[in-house]
């Protein structure tokens, strides 16, 4: 049902560049950990 209401993008293979990692940490609940696991995404320099 998603496939047929919601709209469809290409997908994106790019790195995050690191002013969209700095917007994830930004945007992030901050609770006790406040980490984002950057080993599990690559980061494009900047």
């Amino acid at each position: 049902m998603a496939v047929r209401l919601l709209p469809q993008y290409e997908a994106d293979d790019a790195p995050l560049t690191a002013a969209q990692m700095r917007q994830i940490r930004k945007r992030a609940p901050q609770g006790k950990k406040q980490s984002v696991r950057s080993s599990l995404l690559e980061v494009a320099p900047a």
